[in-house]
């Protein structure tokens, strides 16, 4: 083979490689469809606060996941990784959820499927829609739920979305504040102590930030965020003492499945 033909193999070779899609890409692009997705649900006299905070490579990574969203009517948990990727710590992390739910934890798995959940990206084929999987973050590694599929991600956007513009009920909201912080604790080490900004949007497109100063905390309800940003007073109250954790009902309650 002469240096002509090599060169020649060497494009062919290069125009045939598939080109590798970056996590952080995915991830941007769902949150970016996910403001679509939000605005076209909102009317036009509609204040929408909200929690969308990446953490993606910060130190709350390791501990919560790479996305935190909080609207009115959901909170939810977001771990993304591409198909293929190296998942040795993500099992062990997962080892560990699985195994502190267990016993008198029992109570937060019906809130970490609603609340807690996994992407599965893979961009292996340029010739087909992108293909993902999107389950709660307890079946990650179920080997029942590995298939991928096209629109998964979509659904997960356009679910989240319509979630979003609701009421979620104190409860709930309680349970989920609850889940964070245990989540949180069952790592090594202390927790980190990771701030967030609140962002109120209206259908108009004007948008106010206020700082959040504890990331979990996502107790207070959405109106008295608001409340708190139209009047312009500082975004600030004690943290909740873990101590509420106890006053979680033992007893698991039936309710809607959660599926993507």
């Amino acid at each position: 083979m002469d240096q002509q033909d090599e060169s020649e193999v060497r494009d062919r070779n290069k125009q045939n490689r598939v080109k590798k899609i970056y996590e952080n890409v995915v991830i941007g692009n769902f949150l970016y469809g996910l403001g679509f997705a939000v605005r076209s649900c909102l009317d036009a006299n509609t204040l929408l606060p909200s929690v969308v905070n990446l953490l993606q490579q910060t130190p709350a990574d390791r501990e919560l996941a790479d996305v935190l969203l909080s609207f009115p009517g959901v909170v939810r948990l977001i771990e993304f990784k591409m198909k293929g990727a190296k998942l040795s710590k993500e099992r062990i992390r997962h080892r560990l959820l699985m195994a502190a739910l267990s016993g008198e934890n029992r109570a937060l798995v019906e809130t970490s499927r609603s609340l807690h959940w996994y992407v599965e990206v893979d961009t292996s084929d340029t010739e087909t829609p992108l293909i993902s999987r999107v389950v709660p973050y307890l079946d990650a590694f179920d080997t029942e739920c590995l298939r991928l599929t096209a629109g998964s991600l979509e659904r997960l956007v356009e679910q989240t979305a319509l979630e979003a513009t609701r009421e979620l009920d104190p409860v709930s909201r309680q349970h989920s504040e609850i889940y964070l912080r245990f989540l949180r604790n069952i790592q090594d080490g202390d927790p980190v102590d990771a701030g967030g900004v609140l962002l109120v949007m209206g259908a108009g497109g004007a948008m106010h930030f206020a700082q959040l100063r504890d990331i979990c905390d996502l107790s207070m309800p959405h109106r008295e965020w608001l409340e708190l940003e139209m009047r312009g007073a500082e975004f600030e109250r004690s943290i909740p003492s873990l101590e509420r954790s106890k006053e979680y009902p033992r007893k698991r309650r039936d309710g809607p499945e959660h599926t993507m």
